[in-house]
């Protein structure tokens, strides 16, 4: 039995795929994804996406691991690996730690986060683009409605909203 094809509709404007995806939700249709060459306003919301907290925890928790991770070894390298008694002063400086702390926990955090949603959205080296044959990694926008029985109405919904071109794919 042969797979069933998504339809794609190709778009020229952010307007008219916006359009595309309310008509198409409103009708019932399950959207795939939207391939866009730019980040468009209200996408997310036209396509039923519910706002997602994951990446805020992960960004958080890379944030603390840091500054647990350079609060912890600089106390080390003051009190236990090399201590300076200089002038009858204390070993630990607690108020000069401070900077390096804000600035690793900072760094940990922005780089764990984007290698994070590297690996959490699958873009690695030598990976073929979704849709590049339609023109989305272009200029065009490219809506992608799930196989089902009403193929035929969501062909109509994305031609009449304003698709350049509608192919199975």
């Amino acid at each position: 039995m042969a797979e069933a094809s998504m339809m794609a509709g190709v778009f020229d404007s952010e307007g008219d795929i916006l359009k595309a995806a309310e008509r198409v939700r409103e009708k019932g249709l399950d959207l795939h994804d939207a391939y866009t060459p730019f980040a468009v306003h209200g996408m997310d919301e036209a396509l039923g996406r519910e706002e997602t907290r994951l990446m805020s925890w992960l960004c958080f928790g890379f944030a603390a691991l840091g500054l647990l991770s350079i609060f912890g070894f600089l106390i080390w390298a003051e009190l236990l690996d090399w201590p300076l008694n200089i002038g009858g002063k204390s070993f630990s400086a607690i108020p000069a730690l401070v900077p390096p702390c804000f600035e690793i926990t900072v760094l940990s955090a922005g780089v764990l986060s984007v290698i994070s949603f590297i690996l959490i959205a699958g873009l690695f080296p030598g990976r073929k683009p979704d849709f590049a044959e339609l023109g989305s990694l272009d200029d065009k926008f490219v809506l992608v409605v799930k196989p089902g029985q009403r193929d035929r109405e969501a062909e109509d919904i994305m031609k009449s909203c304003g698709a350049s071109k509608v192919a199975r794919v």
